[in-house]
C-alpha cells in the first residue's frame, strides 16, 4: 500500500495539471472545491520537494503499514484537513500551498510515541522536533527559502505533531 501511494505521488508529479487540481487554493476552496482540504498533501512544488517528503515519509509509513495500517489514513486525514481548515480561518495571507511535510511530522511523531520503553530517548527526539517547529514559527528557515520560491509552513509541522498526539491519546 505504501509503495502504491508513493508511485501515485510520482505519477502526479509527472502530470502538468495535478498541482493546479490538488493544491490547497483559497479561492477554489471558497468556491466549493472542498477536496483541496485533504488533497494538498498529494501536490508538490517540484521534484526536490516531493523526493524530500517521500524520503522522510517512507520509513515511518512502512513501519505503520505493518503494525497499524489504520493509523496511516487517520493521521493523513487529521493532519491535512485540520491544516486546511486552519489556513482558511487563520492565514488569510496564504492563497496556495502544497506538500505533505505536516503528514511527515505526524508519521514520525506517532511512530516515536509508540516506543514507550525508550521514553527518555524518544522524549529527547520529540523535544528536538518541537524545537524545530518553534524555530520555524520564529522565522528561521536556514538555507531553504533562499533556494526555493515557497516557504516551509511551520503550522503544517505543528499540526502534524498535534494530530499524532491526538491519535495516540485516543488509542
Amino acid at each position: 500500500m505504501v509503495w502504491a501511494v508513493a508511485s501515485l505521488l510520482i505519477l502526479l508529479q509527472c502530470s502538468p495539471d495535478a498541482f493546479a487540481l490538488l493544491a490547497w487554493d483559497r479561492p477554489s476552496i471558497t468556491h466549493g472545491q472542498y477536496w483541496r482540504l485533504f488533497s494538498s498533501a498529494l501536490a508538490h512544488y517540484d521534484w526536490q520537494h516531493l523526493l524530500i517528503n517521500l524520503a522522510l515519509a517512507l520509513p515511518p509509513a512502512i513501519w505503520l503499514a505493518r503494525k497499524q495500517p489504520h493509523a496511516l489514513w487517520q493521521l493523513y486525514l487529521l493532519s491535512t484537513v485540520s491544516l486546511g481548515i486552519y489556513m482558511l480561518l487563520y492565514r488569510p495571507d496564504m492563497d496556495v500551498f502544497a506538500g505533505m511535510s505536516g503528514y511527515v511530522m505526524a508519521l514520525w511523531t506517532y511512530v516515536l510515541l509508540q516506543y514507550r520503553q525508550h521514553r527518555y530517548i524518544i522524549a529527547g527526539v520529540l523535544l528536538l522536533l518541537t524545537l524545530k517547529v518553534v524555530t520555524e514559527a520564529a522565522g528561521f528557515q536556514a538555507f531553504w527559502h533562499d533556494q526555493h520560491s515557497y516557504l516551509v509552513l511551520w503550522e503544517a509541522h505543528a499540526g502534524g505533531m498535534g494530530a499524532a498526539y491526538l491519535l495516540c491519546c485516543r488509542t
